[in-house]
């Protein structure tokens, strides 16, 4: 597979903007530099958590982030068929599970994520917070029943089992950065925006979000 067509003027001038150099973008999204170099030729794909983070780091928009890497992002929707849209992110990024009450109820098929991946989506409410800019986007991502080993350091729909010592997370789904716990079969998840959200949970379904649309 060839390099990916990436605005290399672009992430410079941005990273200028707001006084961080290369490096210090990769220490901020966890990645050694070398990584950072592959992705600014083209080498490596950037992934939809990190594609977050670097929207947040450069104050600029999700698209614009992922128009610069070289993403299609008009091209990844518009296959044929819908997607069912099966629940709401709010506040928090939590999810209300159950299609929508108003506004559409499918999403534009995605295209080229090959044979016998099975997608569904959440549409983005999340006007008047710190995320209004996402407002009335889609979360796609991949059914499935457990945790998924792909989704282990990726952005996922995460639902979570039981919470850690005093948390009231038990029973709740959120989209978050899936990553190990301090205790055996826990985990900590993190928001878009890489801040530890809830600590030494237990897991009972992680599903990898495959694209953010917005």
């Amino acid at each position: 597979m060839g390099a990916r067509s990436v605005d290399r003027k672009w992430f410079k001038a941005r990273l200028e903007a707001v006084e961080l150099s290369q490096r210090q973008l990769a220490f901020k999204l966890g990645i050694d530099p070398s990584a950072m170099a592959r992705l600014l030729k083209g080498e490596r794909a950037l992934g939809t958590g990190e594609a977050v983070k670097v929207a947040g780091l450069l104050g600029c928009s999700l698209e614009d982030v992922l128009l610069a890497a070289g993403v299609d992002v008009a091209a990844a929707t518009g296959g044929v068929g819908d997607v069912k849209i099966v629940g709401v992110v709010g506040e928090g990024f939590s999810v209300a599970w159950g299609r929508p009450k108003t506004g559409p109820k499918l999403a534009p098929a995605l295209v080229g994520l090959g044979v016998g991946v099975a997608v569904e989506a959440l549409r983005i409410e999340t006007a008047g917070t710190r995320f209004d800019s996402m407002d009335g986007g889609l979360v796609y991502f991949a059914r499935g029943e457990g945790v998924d080993p792909g989704a282990v350091g990726k952005l996922a729909v995460v639902e979570i089992a039981s919470g850690g010592a005093g948390s009231k997370a038990k029973g709740l789904a959120v989209v978050r950065t899936l990553k190990k716990g301090y205790s055996r079969g826990r985990w900590n998840l993190f928001s878009i925006s890489g801040e530890l959200m809830e600590s030494d949970v237990e897991v009972s379904g992680a599903r990898i979000v495959v694209l953010l649309k917005l």
